[in-house]
């Protein structure tokens, strides 16, 4: 084995080890750890609005508590897809591990983007022995600026955590699909 600190193989006689381990220490690909694999830095969903009318949407609810102590019920015309992954893999995997979100991206229907971007998204927090919490708003208009060419795509900063208890609630316009993509800093609570 090579001594790290002096380059030179030197051989380890568990013997002469404090307290004579029985496992001699490796160095090495042999001696490390499995890493787990890292987390990816982005997910997206769509939101797809089929009617001609705005419908509120509640993304995110994994644990449902928004949804029931409002008696919320998503309209048939109303679909959240997967953009990464099966939306409801996604619910799973939140309803364990939380992450931490730094920017949002949505990207709009070309014809009601300036609408749908005007339109706050409430995020809000479920507790147990308590009504849903606002605890933020997020205004999508806030990531324009004058250079922008794309109008139907904006960047903003979120600096939230999603867990199982956070619910995302937005009005989609009518006829709108609505891509949602969230740039991820961190996994909390993630078991290997």
């Amino acid at each position: 084995m090579t001594n790290r600190y002096s380059g030179n193989n030197d051989v380890i006689n568990p013997e002469r080890l404090i307290n004579q381990p029985t496992v001699a220490p490796a160095d090495g690909t042999i001696g490390q750890a499995a890493l787990a694999p890292a987390a990816s830095p982005f997910f997206s969903i769509r939101v797809i609005n089929a009617a001609v009318t705005a419908a509120q949407a509640v993304v995110w609810d994994a644990s449902q508590g928004y949804q029931l102590d409002n008696s919320y019920v998503m309209p048939l015309t109303l679909s959240i897809v997967g953009g990464t992954n099966h939306y409801q893999f996604l619910l799973n995997d939140l309803s364990h591990v939380g992450k931490k979100i730094d920017v949002i991206q949505l990207t709009c229907t070309a014809g009601t983007a300036a609408l749908q971007f005007q339109r706050a998204i409430q995020v809000y927090d479920c507790a147990p022995g308590s009504m849903p919490s606002l605890i933020k708003t997020l205004h999508p208009s806030m990531g324009f600026s004058e250079q922008q060419f794309q109008a139907n795509i904006v960047t903003f900063p979120a600096d939230l955590i999603l867990t199982n208890r956070t619910a995302l609630v937005l009005t989609i316009e009518g006829s709108t699909t609505l891509s949602m993509s969230f740039y991820q800093v961190a996994e909390i609570g993630r078991k290997n």
